[in-house]
């Protein structure tokens, strides 16, 4: 929850650590659900995370796949990475890694991404090579 009460996110794993002394919890295998107001929540899984929850930052590693839809009734968009940061108090998504996103028939990807979860922008830095399907 944040602090106004709004759930921000659920988070299942079969194994998870809390380390009090420094407020974060590691898991295995997450599967998390970021919810954003009026739109769909966005799924993500991947092998690991570690999760800052008084900090509200999340970072997953290993196989991250993420599924995003802007409305209930859109097409489902597909990231698939190595690892990513999520900044949830401002809604980004963040890596360094190598970036792989479809929807539909059309595909973008690339090296490093920065992505506003509201506003569903994806912004890929190197090595951008895309193809767009009507």
């Amino acid at each position: 929850m944040d602090y106004q009460g709004v759930p921000l996110y659920t988070v299942s794993s079969p194994n998870m650590k809390q380390f009090f002394e420094n407020e974060m919890i590691e898991t295995s295998k997450p599967k998390i659900l970021l919810f954003r107001k009026n739109k769909p929540p966005t799924k993500i899984v991947s092998n690991f995370g570690s999760i800052a929850y008084k900090r509200h930052n999340i970072k997953l590693y290993g196989n991250v796949n993420m599924y995003f839809k802007e409305a209930e009734n859109d097409s489902l968009l597909k990231l698939k990475t190595d690892e990513i940061y999520i900044y949830l108090d401002q809604q980004l998504a963040v890596t360094d890694s190598e970036v792989f996103i479809n929807k539909n028939n059309s595909f973008l990807n690339g090296t490093g991404m920065k992505s506003s979860l509201m506003k569903g922008e994806f912004i890929i830095f190197e090595q951008t090579r895309g193809k767009y399907v009507k």
